[in-house]
């Protein structure tokens, strides 16, 4: 049996847990409910403290009293896992902020230098030199722009992985960003026997709002990828309208190559983090 006035269960409910537990019982009194559930933790033997799952009834037949009817189970191995994880929780996003902090750290101090070293290297690509000093300046400057693009892919994979990657809206052109990013592959990639094109809807809008920069690296991402694993044939870069209703359009790009291809069983695997294709594709194109 269990009254407001005195009860032996309240007695060692912990002090903190009390005030929810009469409310609780207050309701039941007032037949504003009929049955509650309720975790609360109870003093045990010695020190120990305990964690219980109640389940109570009110039984209102007997006019001067009320009696109620339930059951405890003891949850403690439940809730110490419940703040187990809670902890490694806690501690996984601490990583996360820890490792998000040294990678925008690493980015700039990465950058720094790495701007000054292709400065220098723009100025000796405009001095006199001989065809094969302009050749490794080229080389030079093309690895120069693929570690930035590398930097630059890391510190995005963090963001996303924190939730903080924002896309930005400004008004851009589709097709001219297609020809300024076929251009410069062009003029400094390693396989010219490669055709670089771009096969381009009519209906394409010449003007689109979206996140100009993002689409890029996805692009040069795609097309690096291309060229890597193709020694014959063509890459191509497509652009098509996907839907497009009052004003507001939506286009869906790819890029096609003429390599070797990825298994179809694969192809699933090759989007989880640290997976490439077979050993045996990367090492024939190595």
């Amino acid at each position: 049996e269990l009254n407001a006035a005195k009860s032996p269960l309240s007695s060692i409910i912990l002090a903190e847990d009390r005030p929810l537990f009469w409310e609780h019982y207050q309701e039941l009194i007032s037949e504003s409910v009929r049955s509650f559930s309720l975790q609360f933790r109870l003093h045990g033997t010695g020190d120990r403290i305990s964690w219980v799952l109640s389940y109570l009834l009110i039984d209102t037949a007997e006019a001067d009293q009320p009696i109620l009817y339930g059951y405890l189970i003891d949850i403690d191995k439940q809730k110490q896992l419940e703040y187990e994880l809670l902890a490694a929780q806690e501690k996984a996003e601490l990583a996360n902020e820890t490792k998000g902090y040294f990678l925008a750290n690493m980015s700039h101090e990465i950058r720094t230098p790495l701007n000054g070293i292709m400065g220098f290297i723009q100025v000796l690509q405009h001095q006199q030199a001989t065809p094969i000093q302009k050749k490794l300046f080229d080389a030079i400057y093309r690895s120069g722009k693929d570690i930035m693009l590398n930097v630059n892919d890391i510190l995005d994979f963090s963001k996303i992985e924190a939730g903080k990657l924002e896309l930005q809206k400004t008004e851009f052109n589709p097709i001219q960003m297609i020809e300024d990013i076929i251009k410069g592959f062009i003029y400094r990639r390693e396989k010219p026997q490669i055709e670089l094109k771009s096969r381009i809807s009519s209906d394409v809008p010449a003007l689109i709002m979206g996140d100009m920069l993002r689409l890029r690296q996805v692009f040069i991402s795609l097309i690096h990828n291309a060229l890597r694993f193709t020694d014959t044939g063509w890459v191509e870069i497509s652009a098509d309208v996907y839907t497009q209703d009052q004003g507001e359009v939506r286009l869906i790009f790819s890029v096609s190559d003429t390599g070797v291809g990825i298994d179809p069983q694969e192809q699933q695997d090759i989007f989880d983090s640290f997976v490439h294709a077979e050993v045996s594709t990367a090492a024939i194109q190595d």
